[in-house]
């Protein structure tokens, strides 16, 4: 057995924090091989609901043991200060544009290896000169909140369930590319077409502010267009729990995502997994999962990275441009082949089982053995 330290934000509402969620329950899953303690920290003013996951996970935070390696799951700006001395630390981190912040490759290569989630990933740290072991984990999903006849929540938001849903789960910058998708939809689709457009978005927080902020930017872009009969565009702008997550899953009938680059694309894998019809970019992270079999893969084209507030997207590097126009053709046929859609979605429903927990622990057991020079377990 190895003594494994998972340091992480496990309890915040981050994609890393939902993502360490799942890892430290895939690996929970493998207590012979693994004797897994969490060190969890929070770098976020606000917490997420986490009754689905705390009885996996609450027992194993600061759990004491004396580790023999030690997973950090965060940015690479932040591994250096939880690095522990006299063990292989292992870095898991994502990136999301062709090229990394300069100083994540030396921080990466002061790490006994890295993790990352897809092939993509893999083939960017390298090629940007990260010269440790760079291995592809895939993100893990719990396939039994999907499967589930259990009903884990009944909110309806006040949605319209006469309407025909597309959705959208996301922090609203310029690499989720927001305002694409509501020109997309208000200049394709008109308030007789019975439809309409789902935004669980924030910008920041969840305070009143941010919300008002984004009903601004919502307003301006429809205003722009000179629409008189656009359909209606919802924002749902607040904290949700987990279970108010899959709800949403269930009540949308297609997610889209025209993102210009995912290090991994959760929303996207989390909706296929719901049986939902997904339409997404078909460019960068969220390829190691969607095809032309189980999604609506959106043509686009290589443009430098610009428009987000952090300075570490440089434009040095590139990301896609999704096709809008490509984007309306989508979105219409989805809505006007819904037969379709669904034996689509069903197949991606089917393919999301190679990532749950058990399959995907296996691949992380048998990666830590390794980096100890052990071998892998029979498992």
């Amino acid at each position: 057995m190895i003594n494994l330290q998972f340091s992480c934000a496990a309890l915040g509402a981050a994609g890393y924090s939902q993502a360490s969620r799942d890892y430290i329950s895939a690996l929970s899953l493998f207590p012979n091989e693994v004797n897994l303690s969490v060190k969890s920290v929070n770098f976020e003013s606000i917490n997420t609901d986490q009754s689905l996951y705390l009885r996996k996970i609450g027992h194993l935070i600061d759990k004491p043991i004396k580790p023999d390696v030690n997973i950090v799951h965060m940015t690479p700006d932040c591994m250096p200060r939880f690095k522990v001395k006299g063990i292989p630390n292992i870095g898991y981190t994502v990136w999301e544009t062709t090229k990394l912040p300069e100083h994540w490759v030396k921080i990466c290569n002061e790490m006994d290896a890295i993790w990352v989630p897809s092939d993509w990933n893999v083939e960017i740290f390298k090629a940007c000169g990260v010269r440790v072991p760079v291995t592809k984990i895939e993100h893990t999903i719990d396939i039994n909140q999907f499967n589930s006849s259990e009903v884990w929540s009944d909110a309806t938001f006040g949605l319209p369930q006469d309407k025909f849903l597309f959705y959208s789960i996301f922090q609203w910058n310029e690499r989720k590319n927001p305002a694409a998708l509501i020109k997309a939809f208000i200049s394709e689709f008109a308030k007789k077409d019975n439809v309409a457009l789902v935004l669980k978005a924030y910008k920041k927080d969840g305070s009143a502010a941010d919300g008002t902020w984004i009903r601004e930017q919502i307003s301006a872009i429809k205003s722009s267009m000179h629409i008189n009969d656009a359909p209606n565009v919802i924002l749902l702008h607040k904290m949700m729990s987990r279970e108010e997550i899959l709800q949403l899953h269930k009540l949308g009938d297609c997610l889209v995502s025209p993102h210009r680059s995912e290090g991994w694309g959760y929303s996207m894998q989390e909706a296929l997994a719901s049986g939902s019809a997904v339409i997404g970019t078909g460019y960068s992270g969220n390829m190691e999962f969607m095809n032309s079999n189980n999604s609506y893969i959106l043509n686009s084209s290589l443009t430098p990275v610009s428009g987000m507030d952090w300075p570490i997207y440089s434009g040095r590097g590139m990301w896609a441009e999704p096709d809008i126009g490509h984007l309306k053709v989508l979105m219409r046929h989805v809505c006007e082949n819904r037969a379709e859609a669904v034996e689509r979605a069903a197949v991606g429903k089917s393919d999301m089982a190679r990532f749950a927990w058990k399959n995907v622990g296996k691949t992380m057991v048998n990666e830590i053995y390794s980096s100890l020079g052990r071998s892998p377990p029979n498992i």
